[in-house]
């Protein structure tokens, strides 16, 4: 059932491609940018209610990411600028905090 929400294989190829071929291992610093815009696509769905589960588990994917590159201080301030902007999303906050992205 939380398959249906997610965007299908096929929607996240034609935005991002590469992102299921193992970019992230490949080529870290270029999943990047495509792990943040999706991100932020879950952030402004409506009516997902697994919404901000994926978007924390993008996040940590980010997290990774950005150890791997010795980037944490982007990482940190991307990381600031997302609570900031989602201040009053009170339940995205507290996953984020249950995830250890503080």
């Amino acid at each position: 059932m939380a398959d249906r929400c997610r965007p299908s294989r096929r929607v996240v190829e034609v935005h991002y491609p590469g992102a299921h071929r193992g970019a992230s291992q490949t080529h870290p610093a270029d999943t990047i940018t495509p792990y943040r815009r999706l991100v932020d696509l879950y952030l402004a769905e409506t009516g997902n209610k697994y919404r901000y589960q994926y978007a924390v588990r993008h996040v940590k994917a980010l997290r990774t990411i950005h150890r791997e590159q010795g980037t944490e201080a982007e990482f940190t301030a991307y990381l600031t600028a997302l609570r900031d902007e989602h201040r009053r999303k009170t339940s995205l906050l507290t996953q984020l905090d249950q995830a250890d992205l503080t």
